[in-house]
């Protein structure tokens, strides 16, 4: 219980700390009059213990000597800050979690600016109730003063090119802002190569207004190293590249600028890449001696060191490899494109291999890699017996059936895929040989005899030499048994 007590007691003592100073003036309101000013400010803290005091503030404006202090039980510290009074602007002092607000405001004086933001290099006018009143403006960039006697209320004044920024007229103790625009705002350029090869000159022209000028040039390379330069008189200035990667250039004129970048690549290494390749087929690739060969598929990657002048591959997939040679400040990329070669495999009922075909037999037909694995192909068969086209099927999983209809000598099968990573193929099979029965005359001799018996026998009929059969009885027909002679066992 004690040491809640305590606890409580001490916080609440911290609260009282941070609340209980008492600040003279609680506030400022002042005018933009181009000056500065240091005004004091009084903190006072009646507790009876020190207390820490830390002053901050969001404004640029505002500036103090300190920002740290300690002020002792029951006494009072004076600071001075000093705030800035070249534009109207609002803000606050805090100390500690009390707040003084600080105000600037733009000076009713009775001057009229035309136009409200002069340019540089041209006229500007000055109008003022008092007719023959004399005046003056202070640049504040340049600390250039402009002395002026106005007739009528009215002043001329022709201003330099060099004078912009912020500017104060001071006429009789009154005084407003304003600001004095560039020349050539807002029409700055550069002309320069967008693209170079590492050890080239980079030739850069700077414009503003439409006209050359002489300016800074800000270089930043890719390794974020920078340097700078300036343009002569006819706004040109150069320099060798000597990284590659992206390179930055900003230009500096008065009150403006602008910042442009021009892409620097390697000066290009011999590399000799095939465009085309074979899944499994070593593919050469030529380049100089001493280069690195990376060769890169999606996510996978190959390295090589070029031993001589070439450099060995064997692509293990079908698809588009990336095939990039690098020496010293030296660069070059090619393309490798790798296909799976294929073949056609024609397989009869018991999935053996067949290297003839039967009529009106049932086929197979299979599309295979080069090592014979069935490949899921889609594309388009064709067929041709002697040459003559008789048959086209549409692959939809790398094979299909077919039963030879037309008889040939020869049939000539050919895939067309139908995407670009798988090359053609073509097979020729000879079909069985047909008997050919058409110089055989013996089926005629046998068809002659029977005509020739049937004649015999008609004629005999007729002559009644030959009873007619309906005639014959084929039961009263008997046949006795008779010992052959000796001769004849």
């Amino acid at each position: 219980m004690q040491k809640l007590l305590i606890l409580l007691l001490t916080l609440t003592m911290l609260s009282t700390s941070a609340s209980a100073l008492t600040i003279t003036p609680d506030s400022y309101v002042t005018y933009a009059d181009g000056t500065y000013e240091d005004v004091e400010f009084t903190i006072f803290n009646p507790l009876n213990h020190s207390v820490n005091v830390t002053l901050s503030t969001p404004s640029s404006k505002i500036l103090f000597h300190e920002n740290n202090f300690n002020i002792s039980a029951n006494s009072s510290k004076t600071i001075s800050v000093l705030i800035i009074k070249d534009t109207p602007f609002t803000s606050k002092i805090k100390i500690n979690n009390q707040s003084v607000d600080v105000i600037v405001q733009d000076i009713q004086s009775g001057i009229t600016i035309v136009p409200t933001s002069p340019q540089a290099g041209k006229n500007m006018i000055v109008l003022y109730e008092d007719s023959n009143s004399t005046g003056y403006i202070l640049c504040q960039e340049t600390n250039n003063v402009y002395v002026f006697q106005l007739h009528d209320g009215l002043a001329l004044i022709s201003l330099q090119e060099e004078d912009y920024g912020n500017a104060t007229v001071y006429i009789k103790g009154h005084s407003t802002h304003f600001t004095i625009q560039s020349k050539y705002k807002g029409n700055i350029y550069l002309e320069f190569n967008t693209s170079l090869q590492s050890g080239e000159t980079q030739n850069i022209q700077v414009f503003y207004g439409g006209e050359p000028i002489r300016s800074i040039i800000t270089i930043k390379k890719p390794s974020n190293s920078t340097y700078s330069k300036s343009t002569d008189e006819y706004g040109k200035t150069s320099f060798k590249v000597d990284e590659t990667g992206k390179w930055g250039l900003t230009a500096e004129v008065y009150d403006s600028s602008i910042t442009v970048s021009f892409n620097v690549t390697p000066k290009p290494l011999h590399l000799d890449v095939p465009k085309t390749g074979i899944v499994g087929k070593e593919v050469i690739i030529h380049t100089q001696q001493g280069a690195t060969v990376t060769i890169q598929k999606e996510e996978m990657k190959w390295e090589y060191t070029a031993d001589s002048n070439t450099v060995c591959f064997t692509p293990p997939f079908f698809g588009k490899y990336t095939v990039t040679a690098r020496r010293d400040n030296q660069q070059s990329t090619a393309t490798l494109t790798v296909k799976t070669k294929t073949n056609i495999i024609l397989k009869n009922e018991k999935n053996e291999i067949i290297t003839k075909i039967k009529p009106n037999k049932p086929i197979l037909i299979q599309i295979t890699d080069d090592t014979n694995k069935p490949l899921t192909a889609t594309g388009d068969i064709n067929i041709l017996a002697d040459g003559i086209p008789i048959k086209t099927f549409t692959l939809t999983g790398g094979s299909i059936l077919w039963t030879p209809q037309q008889q040939a000598t020869m049939y000539t099968l050919k895939y067309n895929p139908s995407d670009q990573l798988t090359l053609e193929s073509e097979i020729s099979i000879s079909a069985y040989a047909i008997q050919d029965t058409s110089g055989d005359i013996t089926p005629w001799i046998i068809l002659a005899i029977i005509i020739i018996i049937a004649i015999i026998v008609i004629v005999l009929i007729k002559k009644q030499k030959f009873p007619p059969l309906s005639k014959i009885s084929f039961s009263k027909i008997s046949f006795k048994r008779q010992k052959l002679p000796d001769d004849l066992l």
